[in-house]
């Protein structure tokens, strides 16, 4: 019975990593003793047995252990083979097999005070109050309770002096249930148990409380005692209750939450919103594992979706905006607005939170406002047109023609007349109704030209009037009676209700029914287009409110930007390119700098969705040659789109190369005009960027320009000169600073303006000093001499504007991964 007791003991120290042996009480054999235990008392233990030490306490250790099973006593002398070990601890007596087991939890002593080793402090200060309760004289009493019940505002003095009993504190509506499960673990002789009750703390504040208990009977199976854990609940109840309004609100919004932690590159998900339903989610299953997030992604997006993570994980990015397709558990296809937030917990491991929302509906909305305006202008125009189109009888709605069609038939059916709506031709738009005894000449009515010829007349008459107009015409000895009741929309005639009887009083008959008819008719109308106009103006005000979001979205990611290029400079390239391809649904950003002084386009920077794309980069390089092609176009427009449907040679020839579905080139211009490009591309074969995404990407190539150009004209200039470059105003020698991304001269001392007369900052260090090393790049053998030292390099040019020779001396620097320049030194040449 008391092998669970001795199994509780072993994972408690399991967890505290606490010292532990467990031996026989009569012979000392050790059962067990853990790895913490043999730091202390060595590894290879074959006896062990205890006696209390001496103590001041009139208290006698064997009587108390045998009567309360476990004791803490704070002086025990441990015999390990023969060496004595004193120490302090928990001891706790068992029966296994008739065989009487201990097991001690220990540590070595430190002085005799109470609470003065750490299990004790561990157990007095845990937030669980423990009860030993025995049974004497038919009741049971409590023979232990722990110091931490001062907690609920008890002294254990209050229990041991029977001042406070367990019925005192434990609420009396709750007492009943508490004794009946013990009565019931006795009965059925239950090792284990919980429940859960209330409790009374001294100053009357009710507790929820868990009580966990333990059983323990004698060698006849009757219950003697038992031993109970109490946990105050009020911690996890709040929990509960925060964790369900939570799950309520989330549960009500049309959003949908998940958590998912991305670590050594496996996915788990750690939370999933209840109702993840509404947009196709099968939770179950996903809990379970049997489906993963991943598969409810649509194929072609995937892989982009998943990409966008790993690159924001590893690139620093905190939150972003991404919309995709989703295919829903019915095969249906959805499109989602994802807000994803990162938490980094450490390098490669984050918690990542997705913020779903079903945006199908908007996303339809935007394409029809896509496909039915091609500008902002367009959309206002829209907007702003009155509701009602140019209505003919031909294109009314079908549900008002079945209204008409149901009308005719309850009016006429039973009478002496019949009807039919006819549009503004003369042609049946409407099923004729009526008595069936002369339905088939009513039909054939319609095809005389007699009637035709009537009928241009009435109408026109009926146009001008806006009131009923009859007619009585003799045709194959019928007599015909008709009229020809207009109906309208907004004072325009789109059709006719017609009346007809071949009766002899035919025309008294149709002249009784036409006036309420007719009005009932255009009733019908009116509510009818009253009904569409509101859903017109309905449809067209969430096109503007879509229209203002996507400007409102447009420019929160503009700012977000503006943000990282504030803080972080080129160090957010990464966070801005990434941002700038989610928004635009493209998977390859890469920016290309204008070398001034070589002529050539180098690349800057490059981001792409999968990071493995770099052979696209390099194609985007372009010669000197293909750059002037491309500069050319850049001039006449800032931007310049290639497709698969691109005419021009050159643009149609980086399609085929680079294979990509479309190319845009968006211009860099700074204070010297166009002085690179950044390319925006993506695989899509159907891609397109419009006129709203041009302009955004206007806006991110000011953002990334203002970061380069800005920072090459200014900023670098205040990092070069902190330090040392303050010093080369103090020499006699002329000396300027080149920018070697750019081939710009960023700094240049004083003796290098008094030479010139002027100042060189900005200019092109080609235009100053020619490199004499471009005439060895393709040379072999004198090559290695020339450049041989990276750092430092010599040779001598004729200046021709000093019209002179100097010895020049270039020094490469590089101070940052985004810092390399040369600083140049002129001296003029002594030899004539």
């Amino acid at each position: 019975m008391d092998t669970k007791r001795i199994e509780s003991f072993k994972e408690f120290a399991g967890h505290l990593e606490y010292p532990m042996v467990i031996f026989e009480a009569e012979s000392g054999k050790v059962l067990e003793i853990n790895d913490e235990a043999k730091e202390l008392i060595g590894g290879d233990v074959k006896n062990i047995s205890i006696e209390p030490g001496r103590s001041l306490t009139k208290l006698n250790f064997w009587d108390m252990l045998h009567k309360r099973k476990s004791l803490m006593w704070h002086r025990i002398r441990m015999v390990v083979d023969g060496e004595e070990h004193l120490v302090c601890g928990l001891v706790n007596e068992a029966t296994v097999n008739e065989q009487l087991i201990y097991t001690v939890l220990f540590e070595r002593r430190a002085d005799l005070n109470i609470g003065s080793f750490t299990l004790e402090r561990i157990v007095n200060h845990a937030g669980i109050v423990a009860f030993h309760m025995a049974r004497s004289n038919g009741e049971y009493q409590i023979e232990y309770v722990s110091r931490n019940i001062r907690k609920y505002g008890y002294t254990r003095g209050q229990f041991y002096d029977n001042i406070v009993d367990i019925k005192d504190i434990v609420c009396p509506e709750d007492y009943e249930k508490v004794s009946a499960t013990i009565a019931y673990a006795a009965k059925k002789h239950i090792d284990e148990g919980t429940l859960e009750c209330r409790i009374f703390t001294e100053e009357q504040d009710l507790i929820p409380v868990r009580l966990q208990i333990h059983y323990i009977y004698n060698e006849d199976g009757l219950l003697t005692d038992f031993e109970v854990l109490m946990m105050d609940m009020r911690e996890e109840l709040q929990r509960n209750s925060e964790n369900a309004y939570l799950s309520n609100a989330v549960t009500r919004m049309k959003n949908v939450v998940l958590v998912k932690s991305y670590h050594a590159g496996k996915r788990t998900l750690k939370y999933i919103s209840p109702n993840a339903g509404m947009v196709g989610m099968n939770v179950e299953a996903l809990r379970k594992g049997y489906k993963l997030t991943e598969d409810y992604i649509h194929p072609d997006d995937r892989d982009g979706v998943i990409d966008s993570i790993y690159q924001a994980v590893a690139n620093g990015v905190t939150d972003y905006l991404h919309t995709y397709r989703m295919v829903r558990d019915d095969g249906r296809q959805i499109w989602v607005e994802n807000v994803v937030t990162i938490n980094r917990i450490s390098d490669g491991e984050a918690d990542v939170c997705f913020l779903l929302t079903d945006v199908t509906e908007q996303k339809n909305m935007e394409q029809e406002l896509a496909a039915a305006t091609e500008n902002e202008a367009a959309v206002v125009e829209t907007i702003t047109k009155p509701v009602f189109r140019e209505f003919q009888a031909g294109n009314l709605d079908k549900e008002l023609l079945a209204q008409f069609e149901l009308m005719a038939q309850t009016l006429s059916q039973n009478a002496a007349y019949y009807s039919v709506v006819v549009d503004e031709e003369g042609g049946l738009v409407t099923t004729p109704a009526g008595p069936g005894k002369d339905i088939g000449q009513f039909y054939d009515l319609f095809e005389r030209p007699q009637l035709k010829e009537e009928f241009v007349r009435l109408s026109e008459r009926a146009k001008e009037e806006m009131v009923p107009q009859s007619a009585s015409l003799a045709m194959d000895k019928l007599s015909v009676h008709m009229v020809f009741a207009p109906l309208m929309i907004e004072g325009k005639v789109i059709a006719y209700w017609v009346l007809t009887s071949f009766a002899k009083d035919g025309a008294e008959v149709v002249g009784s029914v036409i006036e309420q008819q007719w009005r009932f008719a255009n009733e019908i109308s009116k509510c009818f287009y009253a009904e569409e106009a509101v859903t017109t103006e309905t449809r067209l005000r969430k096109l503007t409110e879509i229209q203002l979001h996507k400007e409102q979205q447009e420019r929160h990611i503009l700012q977000d930007m503006i943000d990282i290029m504030t803080r972080d400079g080129e160090a957010g390239f990464s966070e801005i390119c990434q941002k700038a391809a989610l928004y635009l649904d493209v998977s390859d950003i890469g920016i290309y700098v204008k070398n001034k002084e070589t002529e050539k386009v180098e690349k800057y920077f490059s981001w792409d969705l999968t990071g493995d794309n770099p052979t696209f980069f390099d194609a985007m390089t372009m010669s000197v040659s293909e750059y002037k092609v491309l500069h050319k176009m850049l001039k006449d427009d800032t931007v310049v789109t290639a497709d698969s449907g691109s005419q021009d040679p050159f643009l149609n020839g980086l399609i085929r190369q680079t294979d990509m579905g479309c190319i845009l080139f968006q211009a860099m211009i700074s204070g010297d005009g166009i002085d690179g490009y950044v390319v925006f591309a993506d695989k899509d074969k159907t891609h397109v960027f419009d006129q709203k995404d041009k302009s955004f990407i206007a806006s991110v190539a000011d953002i990334l320009s203002s970061i380069i150009f800005g920072k090459n004209k200014a900023s670098k200039v205040d990092i070069l000169k902190e330090g040392f470059l303050d010093a080369y105003d103090h020499i006699r020698d002329a000396v300027f600073v080149k920018d070697n991304r750019t081939g710009d001269i960023i700094f240049a001392n004083k003796a290098m303006d008094k030479l010139f007369g002027y100042s060189v900052v900005g200019m092109a260090a080609g235009e100053v000093v020619s490199d004499k090393l471009e005439q060895y790049r393709s040379m072999q053998g004198v090559r290695k001499r020339f450049i041989a030292n990276k750092k430092v390099t010599k040779w001598q040019s004729y200046l021709k504007e000093l019209d002179q020779i100097m010895n020049i001396v270039e020094i490469r620097l590089e101070l940052s991964e985004r810092t390399d320049v040369s600083v140049y030194i002129l001296k003029k040449n002594k030899k004539k």
